[in-house]
């Protein structure tokens, strides 16, 4: 009984106040959004912390402090590459690939930007970006995760294999 009155309390005051009312509801949702960075539950479709820390050490180029400077005297700043990920859908594991210990594959878009040095002769002159977007998965296999490298036939036959929705996709 003690919950049903604190509860009525609660709502008499709130309909004696609706500013109080708002600023619970905003209070609320900045508590969520506060929390959905530090608790990957609650961030929606995302990848796992494993398969993103994978793509981030198998994909990403940088060009350190240590690299030829332009003019004598002038280092250039470190430049890291950049990824998105798109979580396109949770893939179909085949019972062949169950059988092999495979729990769950995730389909996923990946798109990387990363530097590279353009060369005059052996001079490197300046740092020119490239961009690839892959149609990749993922798959869960006895409670790890692993991750395939960039090669198109196999990521396609990947793609198909674990009943990924939409064209594979790889530019």
């Amino acid at each position: 009984m003690e919950i049903k009155t604190r509860l009525q309390d609660l709502l008499e005051t709130i309909q004696e106040d609706p500013k109080r009312l708002g600023c619970l509801v905003i209070l609320g949702f900045l508590l969520f959004w506060i929390l959905r960075g530090c608790i990957p539950g609650l961030g929606g479709n995302e990848l796992p912390t494993e398969v993103i820390e994978k793509i981030q050490y198998s994909h990403i180029n940088c060009i350190g402090t240590d690299e030829t400077p332009l003019w004598p005297g002038d280092a250039r700043m470190p430049e890291c590459g950049q990824f998105v990920v798109e979580l396109v859908k949770d893939g179909i594991v085949p019972n062949a690939e169950q059988g092999m210990g495979v729990t769950q594959a995730i389909c996923y878009r990946i798109t990387i930007d990363n530097p590279r040095w353009q060369t005059m002769g052996q001079t490197r002159h300046e740092v020119l970006w490239a961009s690839h977007s892959y149609s990749k998965v993922a798959i869960l296999q006895n409670g790890e995760w692993q991750t395939f490298p960039d090669e198109d036939k196999q990521d396609e036959q990947r793609w198909q294999v674990y009943g990924c929705p939409g064209e594979y996709a790889s530019e």
